[in-house]
């Protein structure tokens, strides 16, 4: 089995100057992406947000990822994440979902739920590698083609392996 060498990235928090990149970054990675103003709303209206970039160190200009979170009685709410398609399959989701676990556990966070398009198998494998388990299906949850979505949970952000939970910035 070939070990594979991922190039230096940085994982920050999200800022207003990252705004117009990540709406770009979910135009091209997702067929439903947010608006502009859901990203800046987090930013500056929701405290339960927490929100996150990728960038490779060679070229801080560049951004390869986003992903955010909400932090809600305990419970992380995973509300994005998104990897640039030219970059995707090098683990940097992996890496984006690790930051996002480590830093709910850090702030108190003790489970996690997502939804996850049925027909995306990617996602749904790198969410099972976390000990999410699917607990039930939003029937017509995307409107822009009314594909389910299904609903998957970490009960306990404590058994999800602590090799898994290491963040890599």
């Amino acid at each position: 089995m070939a070990v594979q060498i991922l190039p230096l990235v940085a994982i920050t928090p999200m800022g207003a100057a990252d705004v117009t990149q990540v709406t770009a970054l979910d135009a091209a990675a997702f067929s439903l992406p947010w608006p502009r103003q859901a990203f800046e709303a987090q930013l500056k209206g929701n405290p339960a947000a927490h929100f996150f970039v990728l960038r490779p160190l060679a070229e801080p200009e560049a951004l390869w990822g986003s992903a955010g979170y909400w932090l809600v009685a305990g419970e992380a709410h995973i509300a994005t994440l998104a990897v640039d398609p030219q970059q995707r399959n090098r683990g940097f989701g992996k890496l984006l979902l690790q930051t996002m676990l480590s830093d709910a556990q850090a702030h108190g966070g003790c489970s996690a739920t997502l939804e996850v398009r049925a027909s995306n198998l990617v996602a749904q494998r790198l969410y099972t590698g976390f000990g999410f388990a699917l607990v039930g299906r939003r029937k017509n949850y995307y409107t822009d083609n009314h594909e389910d979505a299904l609903l998957m949970t970490a009960s306990s952000l404590d058994s999800v392996l602590p090799t898994q939970l290491e963040v890599h910035t």
